[in-house]
Formats: C-alpha cells, sequence, structure tokens
C-alpha cells in the first residue's frame, strides 16, 4: 500500500477591533491509495499425516484449551508436492481525491447584561473530485478446482477500470460561550461537518467466490459514495467551583444523512467479453474437478453451463439516521495536596437498532455506538505526575463481514497507569503500563456463543526518556 497526502494552504487574519476578529483562508488536498494484492492458494484438500503439527496449552483456556503451532512454509511445501499451489493474478486498486476548499470566520467577544459572551461564526465550502481504479486481469469465469472449491480464472490481458465522481459542501458553524455568574459557563454550539467513507469502499473491481452449489459471493467498490453529513447540535454547562476543579454536564444531537452502508444486490456478473457467468460444476465433464496448478479448459466455466446468480456486495449512501446522547465529567483537586480525580461518563442512543433475529440480510444499523465511561486518579506536584485510569466502553456493532453477517465488539474495560519526574526543566523520565490486568478483546456474531475473534496483548510496559534542546 502506498498512501501519499499533498497539500497547499494559505490564510489571513484581520483584527478589526479588540472584540472582532476576521479569518479567511484557502487550501487545496491531493490523496492518493494505490494497492497490490493477491492470493497465493485457494481451497486445498491435501494430506497433513507429515507436517509437524503441535497442539499447546492456551493462556486462556476457557477461550480457546488448545492452539495449533506449525510452520506455514512446511505446510506450503506439502501443497506444492500435491501441485495445488497457486497464485492468483495481482490485482491494482486505487482511489485519488482532489479536493479544493475555502473558510471565513468571524470572532466576536462583549457583554449581554453585563456578564461576558463570545460567539464564533463560519462557512466552509469543500469541493472533492474522486477518481477509482482498478487493474486487473480479465476475468474468465470459474475452474472447477476440486469438490470443494472453484477458482476464478483470468485471461491474463491487464485491463483497466476508472470511475468517477464529484460532490460539493457548504458546512456552516456557529458557537457561543455565555457566563452568566461567576464561574458558571454556558455553551451552545451548531455545524455540519462531513466524514469519508473508508477508502477500500471505493475501489471499483469486482472480485467473486464460489463453491459448487453455492454459495457464490461478490464484492464491488464504489467509488461514487457520498461522504457521512452530519447537522450537529451541543449544548454544555459548566461550573469551576474552585481552582482545577469543574462540574460539567452536556447533550448532544446529530442528524446523519447519507449513511453509508453495506447493500446487498443479487444477479449475475459479466466475464471479460460480457458474457454471464457460469458454474461447471453443476454437469461436469470427464476430468473435473482436477487436481492441478495449470487450467484444465474442460473444467472452466462454458457458454452452456447454467449461470451464476450471485450475493453481490457493496456499500451505498442509505437512508438518514439520528444520533443523541448525554454526557457528564467532573474533576477534583485535593487542595494542595497534588492529589484529584477525573470522572467522566456518555449516554449514547440511536434511532436505528439491529435486531439480531431479522436475518432478511439488512444492513442499515448505528455502527460503533455505546456507552463509555473513564475514571482517573492522579498525583501532581514538585515535577511528580502519576495516574490510575480505568477506561471502559460498552457492547458495540462494529460492523457486518461476508454475506452482510453482523460483528460485536464486547464490552470493554482496562486499567492503565503512568508516572514521570521532571528531573529538569528539559529533562523527564517516565514510566508506563497499559492494560495491566491483561484483559482481552472479544468480537462475536448475532449471538454471544459465535465467537469471531478473541485478541489478547498482554500488559505493555514502558521506559523512557524525554529531553528538551
Amino acid at each position: 500500500m502506498d498512501n501519499n497526502i499533498k497539500q497547499l494552504r494559505g490564510s489571513a487574519e484581520w483584527k478589526a477591533n479588540d472584540n472582532i476578529t476576521i479569518k479567511v483562508g484557502s487550501d487545496y488536498t491531493k490523496y492518493s491509495v494505490d494497492t497490490a494484492s493477491n492470493a497465493t492458494f485457494l481451497l486445498v484438500n491435501v494430506p497433513i499425516t507429515n507436517l509437524d503439527l503441535q497442539f499447546v496449552d492456551s493462556v486462556n483456556p476457557d477461550v480457546f484449551p488448545k492452539i495449533p503451532i506449525y510452520r506455514v512454509e512446511d505446510f506450503l511445501d506439502i501443497v506444492r508436492a500435491q501441485n495445488l499451489f497457486t497464485i492468483t493474478p495481482p490485482q491494482f486498486n486505487g482511489v485519488q481525491e482532489e479536493t479544493y476548499g475555502g473558510y471565513f470566520t468571524l470572532t466576536m467577544k462583549g457583554e449581554l447584561g453585563g456578564r461576558p459572551i463570545r460567539a464564533n461564526a463560519g462557512l466552509r465550502y469543500e469541493k472533492t473530485n474522486v477518481e477509482g481504479s482498478s487493474v486487473r486481469e480479465g476475468l474468465v469465469g470459474f475452474r472447477y478446482f476440486n469438490a470443494q472449491g472453484l477458482q476464478p480464472v483470468f485471461d491474463g490481458t491487464v485491463a483497466a477500470q476508472t470511475l468517477t465522481s464529484d460532490y460539493e459542501q457548504w458546512l456552516p458553524n456557529f458557537a457561543v460561550s455565555y457566563e452568566p455568574f461567576d464561574k458558571f459557563l454556558m455553551r451552545g454550539a451548531f455545524s455540519k461537518t462531513i466524514a469519508r467513507s473508508s477508502i477500500s469502499a471505493m475501489f471499483p473491481g469486482t472480485t467473486i467466490s464460489g463453491r459448487p452449489g453455492g454459495p457464490f459471493n461478490a464484492s464491488q467498490g464504489n467509488p461514487g459514495l457520498l461522504p457521512y453529513a452530519s447537522d450537529n447540535l451541543d449544548f454544555s454547562l459548566e461550573w469551576y467551583y474552585r481552582p482545577g476543579s469543574y462540574v460539567s454536564v452536556g447533550a448532544f444531537q446529530k442528524w446523519v444523512s447519507n449513511f453509508i452502508g453495506a447493500v446487498r444486490l443479487t444477479g449475475p456478473i459479466s466475464n471479460a467479453a460480457g458474457n454471464p457467468i457460469t458454474d461447471p460444476s453443476v454437469n461436469p465433464r470427464p476430468g473435473c474437478p482436477e487436481n492441478g496448478s495449470a487450467p484444465n479448459p474442460a473444467c472452466v466455466s462454458q457458454p452452456g453451463d447454467p449461470v451464476v446468480t450471485f450475493d453481490i456486495s457493496s456499500t451505498g449512501n442509505l437512508r438518514d439516521a439520528s444520533v443523541r446522547g448525554l454526557e457528564a465529567a467532573v474533576q477534583h483537586v485535593f487542595g494542595d495536596t497534588g492529589f484529584g480525580v477525573i470522572l467522566n461518563g456518555t449516554l449514547v442512543d440511536g434511532n436505528i437498532s439491529y435486531d439480531v433475529y431479522d436475518v432478511s440480510g439488512s444492513t442499515f444499523a448505528l455502527t460503533g455506538l455505546s456507552n463509555s465511561a473513564n475514571a482517573v486518579v492522579f498525583y501532581e506536584k514538585n515535577g511528580l505526575q502519576a495516574r490510575v485510569s480505568y477506561n471502559w466502553r460498552d457492547k458495540f456493532l462494529l460492523g457486518f463481514a461476508g454475506a452482510g453477517e453482523p460483528v460485536f465488539t464486547e464490552a470493554y474495560g482496562q486499567f492503565d497507569v503512568s508516572a514521570s519526574y521532571d528531573v529538569t526543566d528539559n529533562l523527564t523520565v517516565f514510566a508506563e503500563g497499559l492494560n495491566i490486568t491483561n484483559e482481552s478483546t472479544r468480537r462475536h456474531g448475532r449471538f454471544k456463543e459465535q465467537l469471531i475473534d478473541y485478541e489478547t496483548y498482554g500488559a505493555r510496559y514502558s521506559l523512557g526518556v524525554r529531553a528538551k534542546f
């Protein structure tokens, strides 16, 4: 993968007086991503009696009692000896975005009812041109490779597919803060923001896979995706009741349009010659399925074979959604002792929920949405800083895997510790420990029993020195 970003920026500021400041600016960004990928082998059926395969005890026996250990190169040697090692032609994908932008902001401060008030208003304009490209050999069809698998076959002729799109956005924002009483602050803001989709979702190429009798799956990118657009409303109240100590509560609402999600279609897919891809395993010809690295033409899709109906996964802009939430935070410093605590939490909800019992294939849902909380105990005095923190996040829908199946990340919390000491104004020594209780991350399918991923990295510790020159 190769990423490149080029940017040009320019800005100007005019301070009309002590209470009014105006800023204007423009920018240009060119962002490009190029990737290359290929598969070394597909589904194979080989004897592994000569493979040095061992099962060792797991560090988490409640999840995986045993873990298989073997050398990958030894397994590949077995595949090569059976003449089943294949390398699919590489596929090159790329996306290039050019964004032209300009903005205007006005900052004002003064008094309302004899109390301080500050406001900021602005407007940003963006125009983005998108070009997605895929370069790969032309697709011929399927090869009836063995009783368990079908393998895509390519014609050896490299061709490029390029799709373009563009969009523009006006992004206003307004924020105001007002101090109606001493040590008490009120804030309110409205803004419109955008967030682009993942780069991989914009690659225009098509990939296929299948097994004899199905299922047949395909995936296609969509360079025409519009970015998420969100209208945001935020309010908060803050009370600074003593130096270094405060209490704050807030509420927010977000109206999200151009929501990006998985789109599922069914239908045929054409090969490089414009003909629908067919299934050579339904009425196999003599000598099929085969077991060799070079395709037997008799085992490759023919026009007389049944046309394949694919489950096609892509990404598209779906209907609108909204998110709302409450936030609260407390920081308290215990006089001049240097000790203090920080507590904060967020409750969040949306108007779209995902029903795990719905197997219709719908993938419109609010991903990444969950409650969270953090607690910190700290000490800061005489050049010594020390912190113990606990960070927790509730279960959330991570996204969707193949065939639109949901993936959930289970609730997770971890303890972290850190300490540092300023030896001099320019020299600091520090130490930190992350996940010191060795917590693990679990992801599952529709139900908790459908374990998909289990990640454990153990506790991580570091020591270091920071110096300023």
